[in-house]
């Protein structure tokens, strides 16, 4: 009996050591102002990359009259709205499946809906835009475009010192620079 009790409390000592070092490792996580940091190196990156890969096929955003843009998210949350699997969506869901620096941006210019591209920047660095057509089932490839492109490197933001000293210190040094 005694061995019993002994052996279930050293499996919640056990148990509770694991939850602690649990709660402990979620504790460090990296301050709101890190995040923002992180997020807005990370949108200035995006917006460069696309930059650069619309200047290398002469598209002058402000100059066209409507654009729409879409993203792999906003793709994905179109698929859960509709609760199916619709063969024009997934043809262009395709698309979005090879590695790309930055975003791959779906775009219709003009309120041609016959018409998409499909915009990106490679891993060799060439600007790719897939001009697609709408068909009867489904999207299909017009043609593909690649251009040399610049090399964009994404500046990583390291704010853990920062995060680590604020923690160790509960904000005390905080605003200070």
């Amino acid at each position: 009996m005694k061995v019993i009790k002994v052996i279930s409390i050293l499996f919640l000592i056990f148990l509770n050591t694991l939850v602690v070092q649990h709660v402990l490792a979620k504790n460090n996580d990296l301050s709101e102002d890190c995040i923002e940091s992180i997020e807005l190196e990370r949108n200035k990156f995006h917006g460069v990359v696309m930059q650069d890969v619309l200047s290398s096929y002469d598209i002058k955003i402000n100059e066209i009259d409507e654009v729409l843009t879409y993203d792999i998210n906003d793709l994905r949350k179109i698929s859960i709205l509709t609760g199916k699997t619709e063969s024009h969506l997934e043809s262009i869901i395709q698309q979005f499946e090879t590695i790309s620096f930055g975003h791959k941006k779906l775009y219709f210019f003009n309120k041609d809906f016959d018409h998409a591209f499909v915009m990106y920047k490679n891993p060799q660095y060439n600007n790719v835009m897939v001009k697609m057509k709408r068909g009867e089932e489904k999207w299909s490839v017009e043609e593909t475009k690649v251009v040399e492109g610049k090399k964009i490197d994404f500046k990583k933001v390291d704010c853990k010192d920062e995060h680590i000293i604020n923690k160790g210190f509960n904000g005390l040094f905080k605003g200070l620079d």
